[in-house]
This record gives structure tokens, sequence and C-alpha cells, in this order.
């Protein structure tokens, strides 16, 4: 899938955004058996990794009825945790190698509708795009995220994630994934290194796929 397409002469991108790159290696872990056993860990050679807690996270994938978002490259999501509401617009990007760079805007929102979302860049870019038309939801995602800061001499440089994934049903799971996001303290080559060192002591698959890319799949949405 490409990046940000252009049409009807607008360029779809983030320039107007305050926006933040994501920077994330990701993987599908095999097994439950492998999934429990990579809770537990706590080093992994010279990373240390410590446990930060568990949450539910229902993610609601929004575009109008002919995907006019998607057609632009973007993703819509409103991810419902802790009683809050979050709004995420990320760029369709594919990965290189390992690494999934994604540009995205993140804001909390009370309704589904750009209209009554808080005023400025992302309503505005929203609306530009699909006018009157309202965004309905085009699935529903459920996961269980176990979560851990890494850290390398010692600084936290890298925010592990161990997720149960379930769609469309909340009870049953599809794929047990691995994300690894590169946080503020860390770079690339912390990243790469992390990663490179997981591959060889477990038996992950890289994941080319974002959750979004995976689910289209899966329903068979076009």
């Amino acid at each position: 899938m490409s990046d940000f397409r252009q049409g009807r002469g607008l360029c779809y991108n983030f320039t107007m955004l305050s926006h933040n790159i994501e920077t994330e290696a990701k993987f599908i872990i095999p097994d439950q058996t492998t999934f429990s056993a990579l809770q537990q860990l706590t080093r992994l050679h010279q990373f240390e990794i410590t446990p930060i807690g568990a949450q539910e996270i229902v993610d609601q994938y929004l575009d109008t009825p002919d995907k006019i978002l998607y057609k632009a490259g973007i993703v819509c999501r409103i991810r419902e945790v802790k009683g809050r509401r979050i709004l995420t617009l990320k760029s369709l990007t594919p990965a290189t190698g390992l690494i999934h760079r994604r540009q995205e805007f993140e804001l909390e929102v009370t309704s589904n509708q750009p209209q009554e979302w808080p005023g400025g860049e992302a309503s505005e870019m929203v609306l530009n795009l699909i006018g009157e038309t309202p965004l309905q939801t085009l699935f529903t995602l459920f996961q269980t995220r176990y979560k851990f800061h890494v850290y390398y001499r010692q600084q936290c440089v890298i925010e592990l994630s161990l997720d149960r994934v379930s769609l469309p049903q909340q009870d049953a799971i599809d794929y047990l994934g691995l994300e690894a996001e590169l946080m503020t303290d860390g770079t690339e080559t912390d990243l790469t290194l992390f990663t490179q060192t997981l591959q060889q002591h477990w038996p992950l698959d890289v994941d080319p796929f974002s959750k979004f890319e995976r689910a289209l799949a899966a329903l068979g949405i076009e």
C-alpha cells in the first residue's frame, strides 16, 4: 500500500498537523506458550525489561461508506482505554525492512464525527476530505495489551507491547503480536539491536502489516 495519495487538487499529508512519527518493529508470536514466556522477561542481554501494566483496549476504525480516508492513505481510529476516547490519524506507509514509520496525530474526542471534534487541524483535514459524508465504523478490534519499558544503558528507549488481538468477536483471539516502539530517549540503532536480539532468541515472524491492514484482509474489506 502506498503513502498519502494526491487527487482532487489536494495533497493528503500531515504537513499541516503537529504530528509525531511513530517508529516501531512488529512481530507475530506463534503460540500462547511463547507469549506467556515473553511476559516473564526481565532482561534480554544488554536490555532490562520492566512491566508497566496491562490494558483492555477497544479500537474503532472509521471511514465513509466509500472509504475516502483509506483511499487517501489515512487510517482513522478511536481508541477506548481507561474511560478515554483517543482519536488517532495515521499514515498508511509500508514498512521498510523491520521498521514501520508512520506519521500520526492524536486528540481526545467524545464523538465519532469530525464536526464535533475540538476545532483545529485534525477536524479540518478530515472534513476537507469527506465533506458532509458521515463517518461509520469499518470494524472494531479488541486487544489485551501487556506493556513494558525497555532500558538500555540506563535510558528507557523502547516501549514493548504484547498483544492478544481479537476481531470481530471480543472473546476469540485471532493472533498474538509483539510491538517494540521507539521512545524519545532511544535511537533507531537501539531499536534495531533490540529486535535483532529478540529474533536470535525467540521464534518470532516479522509482521509487515499494521493491525488495520490485517483486519481489512481478514474481513475481506477492499
